[in-house]
C-alpha cells in the first residue's frame, strides 16, 4: 500500500522468517531496505490509502458517528457492486448521487509548521505541542488529538483532519481531511486547528492539493 509495484509471497508460516531473510539479503544489491511502521503509515498518507482507526472509526463503534465514513467519502463508490443487494446499498447509492463530503489531501503551510517546531526552543512563551514525526501515529500516547477540526476563511468548521505526516520525499507536511464538498477543489485554502484544548493553539494555513499526493506507480 505504498503506491508502488509490490509482490506477495505465500507459503508455510513456519518458513516465513527464513524467506524474509533471504529476500532481504538478495535485494541488498538492488537497494532494498527494510523500513518500519512509521514509514508504513506515511506511505498510506502519501499514496492515499485511508486507514481504519487512523482516518476513520468503523461504524460498529457507537458514539463515534462523526468519525464514521462511507465508500463515497473516500472515492471508493466504483468498488461497490451495484448488481446485488446488501445492507446499506440504498444509502450508499443515494450518497453517491449527491455527496456532501469528500476526503482530500491537505498541504500544510511550511512557515506555520516551522513556527510550531521553533516554539519548542522559545524560552519566553509556551511551546506548541510537539508534532510526532514522521506521522501523528508515531506515538499513540501523544497529547495531540488524532482528529482535529478544519475551518474555512470565515472560521466556520468544514470537516476533520486525520492522518498527518512529514514527507521527507517532498519536504512537506501533509494530511488527509474529510471536508464539506464545497471546499474540496484543488487549490482551496483552509485552516487546521493545531493544539489540544487548554494548550497553546494556532490556525495553521493549508491548501487542498492533489490526491494521491504521490504518483501512483502500481500500474
Amino acid at each position: 500500500m505504498s503506491g508502488e509495484t509490490g509482490y506477495e509471497l505465500f507459503g508455510d508460516s513456519a518458513d516465513g522468517s527464513v524467506i524474509w531473510h533471504e529476500v532481504a539479503e538478495a535485494g541488498k544489491e538492488f537497494g532494498l531496505r527494510q523500513l518500519g511502521m512509521r514509514s508504513l503509515m506515511l506511505n498510506h498518507l502519501q499514496a492515499y490509502f485511508p486507514t481504519i482507526w487512523v482516518d476513520f472509526i468503523p461504524a460498529v463503534v457507537p458514539g463515534a458517528e462523526a468519525l464514521h465514513r462511507s465508500p463515497v467519502d473516500f472515492g471508493w463508490e466504483h468498488l461497490v457492486d451495484k448488481t446485488r443487494d446488501f445492507p446499506g446499498k440504498d444509502a450508499v447509492l443515494e450518497e453517491a448521487a449527491d455527496p456532501k463530503t469528500k476526503c482530500v489531501t491537505l498541504e500544510w503551510n511550511t512557515e506555520d509548521c516551522i513556527t510550531i517546531f521553533t516554539s519548542l526552543f522559545d524560552e519566553d512563551e509556551e511551546p506548541f505541542e510537539q508534532m510526532g514525526l514522521p506521522v501523528n501515529t508515531s506515538d499513540f500516547s501523544s497529547a495531540i488529538p488524532q482528529f482535529i477540526p478544519a475551518f474555512n476563511k470565515k472560521h466556520e468548521m468544514i470537516g476533520l483532519v486525520s492522518n498527518r505526516g512529514y514527507s521527507c520525499q517532498f519536504r512537506k507536511v501533509i494530511s488527509l481531511a474529510d471536508l464539506d464538498i464545497r471546499y474540496t477543489q484543488e487549490g482551496t485554502e483552509v485552516y487546521v486547528l493545531y493544539g489540544s484544548e487548554g494548550c497553546r493553539q494556532m490556525m495553521v494555513r493549508a491548501v487542498v492539493t492533489r490526491t494521491p499526493y504521490k504518483k501512483d506507480n502500481r500500474k
